[in-house]
């Protein structure tokens, strides 16, 4: 029955008339809030300029900051069908599975490290938007890349979203 925003001055809970701020005092690593994903679990994913945080039984739990890896601003989470979370960060693409973290970089074969959007497509592909060189689509070890040079308005991407159609839409600055 809420609706959560994540706003540059915290996270917003609008639950009927009642509006409640969640800032960096209430535990969130940092009030510019950039991805929200609620999880299949009931957990709320909140990626902020700082980290990520989990926000579950009223507390916010930090799972990922420059403590824990060279990165910390995250772009985008999502949530593939096997229920890994995957977050789109400043340095990398982050797998969140069995409550471990592994990340993906450019020596794994990413097109760039700042990953803005990551989705599933309908085949089990998986579709990253990088913020600055256009979109990979990985299937069985092999990827394909989309960019300017083959039909995309502009290589810096900012969203990516698989419809229940199973088509792929992006978005560009």
């Amino acid at each position: 029955g809420s609706i959560w925003v994540g706003s540059m001055r915290g996270l917003l809970r609008f639950q009927g008339s009642d509006v409640r701020t969640y800032l960096e005092a209430d535990g969130l690593s940092d009030d510019q809030v950039r991805a929200l994903h609620l999880d299949r679990e009931g957990n709320l994913w909140i990626g902020t300029s700082s980290g990520l945080d989990r926000f579950r039984d009223g507390r916010f739990t930090p799972c990922l900051t420059k403590d824990h890896a060279p990165y910390d601003l995250v772009y985008s989470i999502f949530e593939d069908r096997e229920g890994s979370l995957w977050i789109g960060t400043n340095g990398g693409l982050t797998r969140f599975r069995d409550d471990k973290f592994s990340n993906l970089t450019t020596r794994d074969g990413l097109l760039q490290n700042m990953i803005a959007a990551a989705v599933e497509g309908p085949d089990g592909s998986l579709w990253l938007a990088s913020r600055t060189r256009g979109i990979a689509r990985s299937k069985d070890g092999e990827a394909t890349i989309y960019d300017k040079r083959n039909g995309l308005a502009r290589d810096s991407m900012r969203c990516i979203h698989a419809d229940r159609h199973g088509i792929i839409w992006a978005g560009t600055q």
